[in-house]
C-alpha cells in the first residue's frame, strides 16, 4: 500500500490525476495512464520496459523521470496514487465523484 498522494480517475481520453498536496489536476493520455496504473505495484522503469520498446521506451523513461522529479513516484519507482476505476466511484447528489 502506498501513501496515495495522488488519485487517478479514469477518463475517456486516459485519466485525470488529482494532486492532494497541490490541489490540482493533471490530464494524461491512454499510454501515460497505462504506465501510471502499472506502476502502482511495479516500479515505473520495469513497467516501461514491459510495455514499450525502442523510441517509445526512451520517451516513456523521460516521462517517468519528469514525473518522478515532481513527486509522483517514491524512491522505488512506485506511483504514489490510488486508481479509482469506474467500479470504485459513484456520483454524490451534488455531482461530485466519491469513493465507495
Amino acid at each position: 500500500m502506498n501513501d496515495a498522494s495522488f488519485t487517478l480517475i479514469p477518463q475517456h481520453f486516459g485519466s485525470l490525476v488529482y494532486d492532494h498536496a497541490g490541489c490540482r489536476y493533471a490530464a494524461f493520455d491512454q499510454a501515460a495512464t497505462t504506465l501510471l496504473t502499472s506502476s502502482i505495484h511495479t516500479p515505473i522503469e520495469q513497467a516501461v520496459s514491459t510495455i514499450f520498446s525502442g523510441d517509445k521506451c526512451r520517451a516513456a523513461l523521460l516521462f517517468a523521470q519528469a514525473y518522478r522529479e515532481q513527486g509522483y513516484f517514491n524512491a522505488d519507482g512506485i506511483f504514489l496514487g490510488r486508481d479509482y476505476s469506474a467500479g470504485n466511484l459513484r456520483r454524490s447528489h451534488h455531482g461530485c465523484i466519491i469513493k465507495l
